[in-house]
């Protein structure tokens, strides 16, 4: 709320510097019935030529004096629109009209030096001269997209002045943006100074007349140019706020017959637009929607979907209805801050990367898998559980007959070799356990059994056949390759190869080489400097910015000149340059290719079917994520953002993109049409590189052992 000192000062102010001119005394309450009206609002008085209205009511709501002399406002409020409304508080809005209201009472504006001459003008220069006007008072007024905003002309100009409103509206709607103009007829005594304000029709009432802004050919059949509302001239009563409301409401609602869509402009001519209005208001809607989705886009579709309802009573190949489209509902893009707009998220846009540099299988050498299902520490505690059960067979328990060297070297051997026979679950060395037994005394056979039990069912059982179910899982499931880097960080001094068509509008993408290569790095460079300027500690968005300088400056950081964009790392390319795309990135010469995330899950098994069997992995990162979505300046009563909203949160809007996605499935490079999909994951494939020719190894292996021992006993019985 402004200070009310500030408002005391400013009223002061006025009355010292002014001339005071008094509104007929008959006429005080009619004055006081308008801005009882205007109650919730914040009221802000111009009065022109040092000119002081002194039938207003202080205790109905905040208001603003300011006087113009010789044109230039006194005292000065704001420097601009933007700092006017910064500082001045709204009030709390409780009628229909909404929350908060603005309402600027212009007494006598047609004595302002800088309003548009009403005589002897033509209408260009009228529309011309009423833009400078509210220009000039820019410090006075607020942004014309600020909702609501009203504006009461007290003038003795009423009709010619509402004949130019007219005639201005009708030669191009939305010249005023969402102001709303309410007209008072007033007269100005020049020998008393009194203000007069006029009294119509028979009982003399006072009528607030409305401008229809959106009266144009479009709407002159449903609609009146201006509607006019009765005020009583009693002191309790005020203007029928019933009426007023249901007036405006009507007017701001018919914004539907002025939208447009960007879509439209960029890609639509007139003779397309009006066969898809023909398909899509006079077929079955089944037929009609599957027969547009074969030759429009699904930007282009969401436009025909939220005009539905009104399309039957457009002509949207006529000029002059396509003069009138006032409000453009662009496509859906990246959202950045605007507290002055509204906005309707769409959804997050992640980006993610691939590459071959670097790409290997994990396994280090061709018998890791043998011992892959334990790390290290767990077997030399395996190792010394098995070495101390041997040692209390072999010593801690007593042997039969007394313990000489030989029994000694024996016991050990038999120890160390049912063990082992244990170990590798070998039946055939009962016979030596038979003996090893009957080797102890009488009072360490229970003992002797007790450690056997303890070793068959740990060593023997367990171990045995969690190290086979591990080392079969091991063999089944093939090795999976890894890469050198992880996230972007791990991507400095790598050249990023970046589609064109992930960055730029389908607007951008049409334009020449000469100009649509300048307007790339320029979105490159808007998305990097936003990573480049932060200044916080986290960990993960300081590797952001460290990859955003390298980027943007070629790795120099020393480099403090704006200007100076590195296209060093940034590369270009079309999804028409297939050729060109494949060739660079199957170098793997720290080579990465930046992409939307569902365009690089589609592309990565394109990618690993080569015959040259070279493997890229792709990467998951937020570094360019953004949020996407419909921003849009307010518009009361918005037709198409109420009917957007609704396809949003109904499940309408995914529906159809799902739809169209089925329909038209989004085909980045020419070569993929006739692509078969193979099923190849960053998993190995099976071949002699793979981990099953670790188990063919150790057969081998154990083969060759066994011959050798069967040929070794052989030698020692024939030679022995």
């Amino acid at each position: 709320m402004v200070n009310q000192k500030f408002f005391a000062f400013t009223f002061l102010y006025n009355l010292l510097i002014c001339n005071t001119i008094r509104s007929n005394p008959g006429n005080q309450f009619a004055i006081s019935s308008i801005q009882q009206f205007f109650s919730s609002c914040t009221n802000f008085l111009i009065t022109p030529n040092s000119t002081v209205i002194s039938a207003l009511r202080f205790d109905i709501s905040p208001i603003v004096l300011t006087n113009e002399l010789d044109g230039k406002r006194q005292p000065t409020i704001g420097t601009n629109a933007k700092t006017t409304q910064k500082r001045f508080s709204l009030h709390k809005n409780s009628n229909q009209r909404g929350r908060n209201c603005w309402a600027f009472f212009l007494i006598l504006p047609e004595n302002d030096i800088s309003f548009p001459e009403i005589y002897n003008n033509t209408l260009e220069n009228f529309i011309t001269e009423f833009k400078r006007y509210f220009l000039m008072k820019s410090s006075s007024f607020i942004g014309k997209d600020t909702l609501p905003q009203y504006f009461i002309w007290f003038t003795s100009l009423a009709d010619e002045f509402q004949t130019w409103l007219t005639k201005s509206t009708m030669h191009k709607v939305g010249l005023f943006g969402v102001r709303e103009f309410f007209v008072v007829h007033v007269r100005l005594d020049l020998h008393t100074g009194f203000v007069y304000i006029d009294r119509e029709g028979e009982n003399g009432q006072l009528f607030l007349h409305y401008h229809n802004r959106h009266y144009c050919s479009v709407t002159i059949l449903i609609s009146k140019p201006w509607y006019t509302i009765p005020c009583h001239s009693d002191e309790i009563s005020t203007c029928d706020n019933t009426k007023l409301d249901s007036i405006t409401q009507f007017v701001a609602n018919l914004n539907r017959y002025f939208w447009d869509f960007e879509s439209w402009i960029i890609s639509l001519n007139n003779d397309k637009i009006l066969n898809l209005q023909n398909k899509y208001t006079f077929l079955r809607p089944v037929d009609s929607y599957d027969d547009i989705v074969t030759f429009i886009t699904f930007d282009e579709f969401l436009g025909f979907w939220l005009l539905h309802d009104i399309l039957p009573q457009l002509n949207m190949t006529d000029p002059g209805q396509q003069l009138g489209r006032n409000y453009i509902l662009g496509q859906k893009h990246e959202l950045k801050f605007n507290p002055e707009a509204n906005i309707i998220l769409e959804g997050v846009e992640l980006f993610s990367w691939l590459s071959c540099h670097g790409v290997n299988m994990d396994n280090s050498t061709p018998l890791s898998e043998l011992v892959s299902p334990f790390d290290w520490r767990t077997w030399i505690l395996l190792w010394i559980i098995l070495f101390v059960g041997i040692s209390l067979l072999s010593v801690v328990i007593p042997i039969q007959g007394g313990a000489s060297s030989d029994k000694i070297s024996t016991t050990c051997q038999l120890s160390w070799f049912i063990s082992i026979g244990i170990l590798l679950e070998c039946s055939v060395f009962g016979v030596y356990l038979k003996s090893f037994v009957n080797r102890r005394s009488t009072c360490g056979i229970m003992s002797a059994y007790i450690i056997l039990a303890f070793l068959a069912i740990l060593f023997g059982t367990v171990l045995t056949n969690w190290y086979k179910s591990s080392f079969t899982m091991e063999m089944i499931v093939p090795p999976r390759f890894t890469a050198p880097w992880r996230s972007v960080a791990d991507l400095a001094g790598f050249t990023v190869i970046v589609p064109m068509e992930a960055i730029l509008n389908s607007f951008e993408l049409k334009l020449t080489d000469d100009s649509i290569h300048p307007m790339f790095y320029s979105m490159i460079q808007s998305k990097l400097k936003k990573r480049m300027e932060y200044v916080g500690t986290s960990r993960v968005l300081k590797e952001y910015r460290d990859f955003a300088w390298t980027l943007y400056y070629g790795g120099n950081k020393s480099t403090t000149s704006t200007n100076q964009f590195g296209q060093e790392f940034v590369k270009p390319v079309k999804y028409s340059e297939t050729i060109q795309f494949v060739n660079n990135l199957s170098t793997c010469d720290r080579v990465a290719y930046m992409d939307l995330k569902e365009n690089v899950i589609n592309l990565l098994p394109f990618l690993n079917d080569n015959r040259k069997q070279v493997t890229f992995l792709k990467g998951d990162d937020g570094f360019f994520t953004s949020f996407l979505g419909w921003k849009e300046y307010p518009v009361r009563n918005s037709y198409v953002w109420k009917r957007l909203k609704v396809m949003m949160s109904s499940g309408i809007y995914a529906h159809w993109k799902r739809w169209f996605g089925l329909i038209k499935p989004v085909s980045i490079f020419p070569h993929w049409v006739n692509w078969t999909y193979p099923i190849v994951s960053m998993e190995a494939r099976l071949d002699l590189s793979s981990k099953i020719s670790t188990g063919f190894c150790a057969f081998g292996i154990g083969v060759l052992v066994s011959t050798l021992a069967m040929w070794g006993e052989a030698l020692y019985a024939k030679w022995k």
